[in-house]
């Protein structure tokens, strides 16, 4: 199989100004190439009534190309009755500038394999391998060789197994690796940018060293079915860790600002458990409810680096350069690391512990427990729907709140409503800071969606399964946290790692209502 994808962005746009003057216009353009080749061969075979095989091998190339350009000038002293294209030639001549970009081209080629046994439909194993090999690493290390089995027992159906009330039972292990090469093309490269009018710069040097992160992981579960599929779910342990870290950072002496892609010595712990129960609580001819509830508890933690690093970059006027969080050892995975909060003084100053000297670990912007709930009740042609999540022992830093609303905008702009009434008074000098003050609970539940329907069925005989509904989205969310929405996180990349946990004026979450009909003819 064989398939080519062309996407091009075309970007115009024109600006007016007050008076006629101080327009601007641009005009620019971009091109995404993805080529890929897919091919399997599947070959199955039937030893006997006990004994299924199956196999698979397969070859996958994948190449992208990604580059465009564009223009723009400011300073239109009139907008004169041309194409968008042609006010270009109005700007001022010093607002004029040009940009182009073509990345690497980036290709991944891979080669896989899977083949699975099943013995009485009691015993079931499977085992896969996959080399792949991609052009963004070093030229020393551009394949990762990826393993994976697992292995399944379907307990219920042995002849010893004699429960009538347990319909199913099945207990599964599994251990597997994958691969992680999101990051830009070309970054194990020397690479050269414009830095001005015939000039260039450095942006990279290359590392022919740089290899795959990785993921491993050890899975075990247990699935079961009771009172004849009016109970099921399933149980799973899981425990994921990453190693051979991917980051970004700056390059030491000779070339001071040069940035490096390497790989960095530590690992990062994912461990918990996944419970799922689905049941029918009331079944008969015109009315059923049924009930679902997915729970995860999980922790994560980091051990291993040669020292920390800092991530979780804070955005807002006098905040340039700071960061709130850090991937350290023993710690979970971006903890906030800020200095800690004490309150106002009697002169209306933001107290900190030491003066602001120190700083500590002060929350874990991770969730430790993922809840989701689900139910359904249909009477006769009646039908409701409800879906709800939330999150819980985590938390957020509320960065709108540190940059956007603090008391130094009082007489000029908005100040946060938490501010009034203080006592102290925090006064207008108060300095704008990252502390522990900005860290709030993340706990959510949140009513995701709801739909209401009623099938009138067949109307006469053209118009048949007609169905009318009502649905709502982001219906409700209950939480104490004092941003948009507690699910809204800014990532802000640092040295090639994300953010997590931190808020800085989104766009709110749209609450939406949907009316509509489906039928056929």
């Amino acid at each position: 199989r064989k398939a080519e994808i062309r996407n091009w962005i075309n970007l115009e746009g024109i600006q007016a100004a007050p008076g006629g003057k101080g327009g601007a216009a641009f005009l620019g353009t971009g091109e995404l190439v993805t080529r890929q080749i897919t091919h399997t061969l599947n070959y199955t075979k039937k030893f006997s009534s006990d004994l299924n095989f199956g196999a698979l091998v397969g070859y996958e190339y994948i190449k992208t190309n990604n580059k465009g350009g564009g223009v723009d000038g400011r300073g239109f002293e009139d907008f004169p009755g041309v194409a968008y294209y042609d006010f270009l030639g109005f700007s001022a001549q010093g607002t004029r500038s040009v940009y182009s970009y073509n990345d690497p081209t980036a290709e991944l080629q891979s080669f896989f394999g899977r083949a699975n046994v099943n013995y009485k439909n009691k015993y079931l194993l499977t085992a896969t391998m996959r080399a792949d090999g991609s052009s963004k690493f070093g030229a020393n290390n551009r394949y990762g060789y990826f393993p994976s089995f697992s292995a399944a027992w379907n307990i219920s159906n042995e002849s010893f197994f004699h429960f009538s009330s347990i319909d199913e039972l099945k207990m599964r292990i599994g251990w597997g690796q994958t691969g992680n090469q999101e990051f830009p093309a070309g970054s194990a490269q020397t690479r050269y940018v414009a830095s001005g009018p015939g000039g260039l710069g450095q942006e990279s040097f290359a590392n022919p060293d740089l290899k795959w992160q990785t993921d491993q992981q050890i899975n075990a579960g247990l699935d079961f079915s009771i009172l004849k599929g009016r109970v099921f779910g399933s149980v799973d342990y899981f425990n994921k860790k990453t190693k051979d870290l991917i980051i970004n950072e700056v390059a030491g002496i000779p070339s001071p600002g040069t940035r490096i892609w390497k790989n960095i010595a530590g690992e990062v712990v994912n461990s918990g458990v996944e419970l799922t129960l689905n049941t029918t609580i009331v079944k008969k001819e015109n009315f059923a409810w049924t009930l679902g509830v997915f729970a995860t508890f999980q922790k994560n933690e980091v051990s291993g680096l040669n020292g920390p690093l800092s991530t979780g970059g804070i955005n807002g006027q006098g905040l340039s350069g700071a960061f709130v969080q850090r991937i350290a050892n023993g710690q979970p995975i971006n903890v906030f690391y800020v200095r800690n909060f004490q309150g106002i003084a009697a002169d209306g100053q933001a107290i900190m512990e030491n003066d602001g000297a120190s700083f500590g670990y002060f929350g874990n912007p991770n969730p430790t427990t993922l809840l989701g709930i689900s139910t359904s009740v249909g009477y006769k042609k009646l039908s409701l729907e409800i879906n709800m999540n939330g999150a819980f022992g985590h938390q957020l830093y509320n960065n709108t709140l540190n940059a956007v609303l603090p008391i130094n905008n009082l007489g000029s702009r908005n100040i946060a409503k938490s501010l009034l009434g203080l006592s102290p008074k925090e006064a207008l000098s108060s300095p704008i800071t990252t502390s522990s003050r900005y860290l709030e609970s993340g706990n959510y539940m949140k009513l995701a969606n709801a739909r209401v329907a009623y099938n009138f069925g067949n109307l006469g005989k053209a118009v048949k399964n007609a169905t009318i509904y009502v649905q709502g989205t982001n219906l409700l969310v209950f939480t104490d946290y004092s941003g948009f929405d507690p699910e809204v996180n800014t990532v802000n990349v640092k040295d090639g790692l994300p953010s997590a946990g931190i808020e800085y004026i989104p766009y709110p979450s749209a609450r939406t209502f949907i009316v509509g009909a489906n039928f056929s003819f």
